[in-house]
């Protein structure tokens, strides 16, 4: 990786394997994994006989999530590249090339080197008014390009404007465009669009939520406006509510004056804003001829390339080209594929950064050029110096990390100044409490150490589980393995370990429309409620708490939300009442509601979210950073001292400073005494197996150490997401168990 023969992608295939799968077509070799696009994976590749890069969007046949079941999907793709390929504009990503494999179709791109403008401002804010409207200006000439080709995006967002490392803005992803010709359109818009929902609902135009076939260029105009509008405010126009919510505010809702929520953009520039994301169509600049000519007295002439610390570390250029003028042609067939290689009948895409099999066979492949089957030895030898080198590699690779987790955990490696290592990732998955925070930490701890992990919100109970059958490397859960399951692992000789990662709180959530008074709830109510106990919102205990609800009529009856999933929020929810009903009115903790449970099960935090937001009357519970990011209400509740409070940091650690630390770190805050702790307090552990190979320890153990740090700024906005940071006793505890487990595992 030093020498940049193999890039961090290749060093991951070659670790799980699986060497043979850098190449697509004996055109193109893989680089890196970039992403999912709108309908499927995104990797940067090597046009090998040009030796440049380019962006390559492939669909996976059979794949539920990239939308590629039935013939629709893949003539929406090859619609996607003969559109695109029509186009010609500095402003727009070009096509160069589209294919076929085995496992499905693929477009080649130009690689944007750059970043997207939905990136730019989550990571540094709101820009400022020359620099958004430039920008903005910008796409409205490479969409002005599209229109006058008939071509309508129908999904215009910042996520879809790359920004390069010029300043340039690029156009991308027309893969939900259609021609304004219905005779161009060949009928695929009627046919594969109806009932569907076209476009992100945060910039959707009105007349396309309602009808995604009506939509025309005036759509994007609104569609760009919102775009500006985010640029200028760092929100979007409705942040509120679910997705249903959002598309009825764009069709009812006035417009936020964002001149309100940022000083610097004058009230003139705020009306144009305003009048491209006007409700009717007509009321619009009708073409992006029209807008560029409004936006222009805010342009700047010229402006300067971005910070390089919005701009991706690796440089297109760092890449090493030529290695290969084509993929090696194999005088003997590969082995038969392993369960982890795609085929024809492949049922999901890869993972984001794991590798992407997609090699065909001999006899797929095309023919060699003249003359070169006359020249086999030539070919056994490039295929022999192949191997060589990855095998090079991959002792090198080993050897290095070997040697990095032999050194600690307070020492980082040896860093070339050249060229950052970039660490060989890890797998992780489980509680979906701390999935707003894992989605934050992805790209921070990328950031600011070169590692990098993938991490699925599965639930604590399938975390774990995927944790004991080595599909992850570290498991993320919030409520703790019992001693026999501790056991159970230990023969399967898995020494499991519990480190301390992140505090939260556990909130009751309601839906109680026009009920604009503190809703106060305890344990024993909340179990009446969940127990079928009390049905209804007039119930005298609940009134009792709350005297308002005795003249509240607008939804009577209560509707009972739960996880059917097992998950730890439910073992914490459950652990509260339990403790909270000495008198038995709920029986013990669980992952897992039974099947007979009273009321409507749903899985996850957000689904549990999304029923309450739904469901006038309803009541749930989900962790704190869903029920903000979802501006559901949340209710106080009863501690264990009989005080009334809501969740917040002061409440969580206190509940934590009242409960004793017990070695194995395996403590529960919930129902702890004090008068200012709240009561259903979570914890969230990383349990790991000290007796893993080295490579994975090392990784894991790098990434706990840099996340249980008191003194990193990845920690300052864990209370904007509704975390709270470890009180330091915890974090040193966890730190101190971390290099204990490898002490004692003589990694």
């Amino acid at each position: 990786m030093r020498e940049r023969l193999l890039t961090p992608f290749q060093a991951r295939s070659l670790l799980a394997g699986e060497g043979r799968s850098f190449f697509i077509t004996e055109r193109y070799k893989i680089l890196e994994h970039l992403g999912r696009g709108g309908m499927g994976e995104v990797y940067l590749v090597e046009q090998l006989l040009l030796r440049r890069v380019a962006a390559m969007k492939l669909i996976l046949a059979g794949d539920p999530k990239s939308g590629s079941n039935g013939a629709g999907a893949v003539e929406r793709f090859f619609r996607e590249a003969r559109a695109v390929a029509a186009l010609d504009h500095p402003n727009v990503v070009r096509v160069f090339d589209m294919d076929r494999t085995p496992v499905g179709p693929f477009l080649v791109m130009e690689y944007v080197d750059g970043t997207n403008l939905h990136a730019v401002v989550a990571d540094g804010g709101r820009l400022a008014v020359p620099r958004a409207v430039g920008y903005t200006a910008q796409a409205a000439r490479g969409l002005e390009h599209a229109h006058l080709r008939g071509l309508v995006h129908r999904d215009v967002k910042p996520g879809n404007l790359m920004l390069d490392r010029t300043g340039a803005v690029k156009v991308v992803d027309l893969g939900l465009a259609r021609y304004r010709d219905a005779n161009k359109d060949a009928g695929l818009t009627g046919m594969y669009d109806d009932n569907r929902v076209i476009g992100t609902a945060d910039f959707q135009a009105p007349e396309q939520g309602l009808d995604s076939g009506s939509a025309d260029g005036r759509s994007d105009v609104y569609g760009l406006g919102a775009t500006l509008f985010y640029l200028l405010a760092s929100r979007v126009p409705f942040p509120e509510g679910t997705i249903a919510n959002k598309l009825l505010a764009h069709q009812m809702k006035p417009v936020p004056d964002v001149a309100g929520l940022n000083p610097d953009v004058p009230p003139e520039l705020a009306a144009v804003v305003g009048r491209m994301m006007a409700k009717r169509p007509a009321d619009r600049p009708q073409t992006m001829t029209q807008v560029r000519a409004v936006l222009e007295p805010w342009a700047a002439d010229e402006l300067p390339p971005p910070a390089a610390a919005e701009m991706p570390a690796r440089r297109a250029e760092q890449y090493r080209l030529g290695l290969v003028d084509a993929a090696p042609q194999f005088d003997a067939p590969p082995p038969a594929p392993s369960t982890r290689r795609a085929s024809a009948d492949h049922t999901g895409p890869p993972k984001s950064g794991s590798t992407i099999h997609v090699l065909a066979p001999p006899s797929s492949l095309p023919p060699l050029p003249p003359g070169a089957a006359a020249r086999p030895r030539r070919r056994w030898l490039l295929f022999a110096a192949v191997q060589l080198l990855l095998l090079a590699a991959t002792v090198a690779v080993t050897t290095y990390l070997n040697n990095y987790a032999r050194q600690g955990l307070n020492t980082p490696p040896v860093r070339p100044p050249s060229e950052p290592v970039v660490f060989v990732p890890f797998k992780a998955g489980g509680s979906t409490l701390i999935q707003p925070l894992m989605r934050e930490w992805t790209g921070e701890y990328q950031k600011q150490t070169g590692g990098a992990f993938e991490y699925d919100p599965v639930g604590s109970g399938k975390g774990v589980g995927g944790l004991r059958a080595a599909g992850y490397d570290v498991a993320f859960t919030d409520v703790f393995l019992t001693d026999a399951e501790i056991a159970e692992a230990a023969t399967a000789g898995k020494r499991l370990v519990h480190v301390p990662v992140v505090m939260g709180a556990v909130v009751p959530v309601y839906h109680l429309p026009g009920y604009d008074d503190p809703l106060v709830l305890t344990g024993e109510v909340l179990a009446d409620i969940y127990a079928g106990r009390i049905t209804r919102w007039k119930d005298p205990k609940l009134v009792a708490l709350n005297p308002p609800l005795a003249g509240y009529d607008r939804a009577a009856a209560i509707t009972v939300v739960y996880r059917s999933d097992a998950s730890g929020t439910t073992a914490t929810f459950t652990e509260f009442l339990a403790k909270a009903t000495a008198g038995g009115g709920w029986p013990r903790a669980t992952k897992q509601f039974p099947s007979d449970q009273v009321g409507v099960g749903v899985e996850k935090n957000d689904g549990v979210a999304k029923a309450v937001q739904d469901t006038p009357g309803a009541v749930g519970y989900v962790e704190l950073a869903t029920a903000l990011a979802g501006s559901l209400k949340y209710a106080l509740v009863r501690n264990r001292d009989g005080a009334n409070v809501l969740p917040s940091r002061a409440g969580v650690t206190a509940a934590a400073d009242g409960v004793p630390l017990p070695d194995d770190l395996r403590f529960t805050a919930v129902y702890a005494p004090g008068p200012k702790a709240y009561p259903i307090a979570a914890t969230t552990w990383a349990v790991f197996d000290a007796n893993a190979p080295a490579d994975k320890q090392a990784v894991v153990a790098a990434f706990l150490d840099w996340a249980t740090r008191q003194d990193t700024d990845h920690l300052r906005g864990l209370e904007t997401l509704g975390y709270v940071q470890l009180p330091k006793a915890v974090a040193a505890a966890g730190r101190e168990k971390l290099k204990q487990a490898r002490a004692a595992g003589g990694r």
